[in-house]
């Protein structure tokens, strides 16, 4: 009877062995793991759906290490062909360094700019004239001008490479640093939305979102203004405890020119974007708003979407709301309204705190002129930002 006893004691120490070593090891993964949002891709898939060239596909070979491919984006192969750009993580040739590589047709390119100028063109729209070999990507102009800038992503401007628009053959491939242990806020919040109260959850975004602000004056003090402004674009570190967030996606920048006056707006989100006085196609936003808000467009642009940020967060119900954003059918229905955006849907239903709400209805306005709307400049200054707790 001895031996049947001894080998279920041995079974179970062996079991609480195995046990805490997975958990152990479990653990050791999580710490350094990064988003699972990505997948693996190989370089010849790339070359095949964007149809590279041999001398680009040579570039990156010699400058990165292409067996740690990974897409980012768009979340499917299939799509890359289609959208003319992908962007992948990889690292640098014999180097430790984590990249994000953004390769891209130039007719993908939404917007460029002509830094003699200083105007931004929407390739939608950019006339046979204008289109010169003058004309580089807004986002290498900016990530360039912007590299040793804190809160917007470091720059690899010599692992980086521009073709004139005219060129179709060549291809724009722009790298800028990839955080490890990152992830879009979008993301971390919906991680921590369930295991963090909601003060601490404040806390947080009060934190992320001071740097943010931070980083869209940097740019607009240059005279660039950032358009599609959310949660997505915003990348965060999941370990470090000072809460370190990062702009990223440049391709939304546009030139304010010398006459700092909005004239262009080439990239946009139309749920995060400012209500716009009779339009209703969405893809007419853009230039509705423009003429619709004029010289009040730059502040109006920022404080919308800053806030709008924050609110379709804490909103639960946003993502069941969101078409009703986009295709503004909302705002028809608000127009009448003098109330803000959160008193006029009940949302957010949670309890989120006083001056939580206070900000919404101080940046959520339909119309511009509101007696009470608050100033992008003026919003960091606003009591929920000062209430560190």
């Amino acid at each position: 009877m001895k031996f049947p006893i001894l080998a279920i004691i041995f079974l179970f120490a062996f079991n609480c062995h195995a046990k805490k070593t997975d958990s152990t090891e479990s653990d050791s993964t999580d710490g350094s793991t990064e988003s699972p949002s990505t997948s693996s891709i190989s370089l010849a898939n790339i070359k095949k759906s964007l149809k590279l060239t041999n001398k680009d596909e040579t570039y990156l070979k010699n400058t990165f290490d292409i067996s740690t491919m990974e897409l980012i984006e768009p979340k499917s192969e299939s799509d890359i062909a289609q959208q003319k750009f992908c962007i992948v993580k990889s690292q640098l040739k014999d180097k430790t360094d984590s990249v994000r590589i953004k390769i891209s047709k130039p007719s993908g390119v939404k917007t460029w700019y002509n830094p003699d100028q200083e105007r931004s063109f929407c390739v939608s729209d950019l006339k046979p004239e204008q289109s010169n070999n003058k004309l580089i990507p807004i986002e290498y102009h900016v990530s360039k001008e912007f590299q040793n800038k804190p809160r917007i992503s470091k720059f690899y401007t010599e692992q980086s490479q521009v073709v004139p628009l005219k060129n179709q053959n060549g291809f724009v491939i722009l790298t800028s640093q990839n955080y490890v242990n990152s992830e879009s806020l979008l993301e971390w919040y919906n991680s921590k939305k369930d295991s963090l109260e909601l003060k601490e959850l404040e806390k947080n975004l009060k934190m992320f979102f001071s740097q943010m602000h931070a980083a869209l004056t940097s740019l607009l003090d240059k005279k660039f203004l950032y358009t599609d402004f959310k949660p997505e674009n915003i990348i965060v570190n999941k370990n470090n405890k000072k809460g370190s967030a990062f702009l990223i996606n440049l391709n939304s920048v546009v030139s304010l020119g010398k006459a700092n006056k909005l004239e262009k707006i080439c990239v946009i989100t139309p749920e995060f974007f400012p209500p716009v006085q009779g339009v209703t196609d969405s893809n007419k936003l853009a230039v509705g708003y423009v003429k619709t808000e004029g010289a009040k467009s730059i502040n109006r642009m920022l404080s919308w979407q800053f806030c709008m940020a924050i609110f379709s967060l804490v909103c639960k119900e946003f993502d069941e709301k969101k078409s009703q954003f986009k295709d503004r059918v909302i705002f028809d229905k608000w127009k009448n309204e003098n109330a803000s955006l959160n008193k006029y849907f009940k949302c957010p239903s949670s309890k989120i705190s006083t001056s939580l709400n206070d900000l919404f209805d101080n940046c959520l306005y339909k119309k511009s002129n509101h007696k009470s709307l608050i100033t992008f400049e003026k919003i960091i200054e606003h009591e929920w930002f000062e209430n560190k707790n």
